[in-house]
């Protein structure tokens, strides 16, 4: 994405934007379609499709990946970097961000016990929902966008700082929870 913003002229995203759009509705199409057939299968005759309709849970949002972009843009005018490194940057908080939430939603779907093709496909329908009332959102983005913004500089010590105490936060509080739940 950091190459791409030496190269793709800031009027191609709007219709880029627009693009996406029409792709979002594509997947809740395919995500509410295929994860009621996930569960109406599984209920019904235990059998088990969730291998093949997965699939559509791993396809990429169009717009999270706009979104990338435009963050890779405002970044190389924010900080002086080459684009090729805010692209890693970018792209290592986003990877972490997937790999985490990936990893707490197996931890929570094993520890309340969902483990049937059938919670695939209420997670598919979920997110199929989502994915339907993204070009409500998305329009009033669009205009956001024409708003101009302040050209304010970012601190990366700081960044890293902010980060490092929630992070903080969140281990104390996740081991004064599991302190508690030991000693009952």
């Amino acid at each position: 994405m950091g190459y791409l913003v030496g190269i793709i002229p800031l009027d191609l995203t709007q219709n880029i934007l627009a693009a996406g759009v029409t792709m979002h509705l594509i997947i809740a199409a395919g995500l509410l379609y295929f994860g009621i057939r996930t569960k109406r299968q599984w209920l019904s005759q235990r059998c088990d499709i969730s291998r093949k309709t997965f699939l559509w849970l791993s396809l990429p949002c169009p717009v999270c990946l706009t979104a990338l972009f435009l963050a890779c843009t405002v970044l190389a005018g924010a900080i002086d970097r080459s684009n090729i490194v805010i692209g890693a940057m970018v792209g290592a908080v986003f990877f972490t961000g997937i790999c985490l939430s990936a990893f707490s939603i197996t931890f929570l779907a094993r520890r309340f016990g969902y483990r049937n093709p059938s919670a695939l496909g209420t997670a598919m329908i979920l997110f199929g929902l989502f994915y339907l009332l993204s070009p409500l959102i998305i329009p009033a983005y669009m205009q956001a966008q024409t708003v101009q913004s302040p050209n304010v500089p970012v601190d990366l010590g700081e960044t890293f700082l902010s980060f490092s105490l929630m992070a903080a936060l969140g281990t104390i509080g996740f081991a004064m929870d599991k302190y508690r739940k030991s000693k009952d």
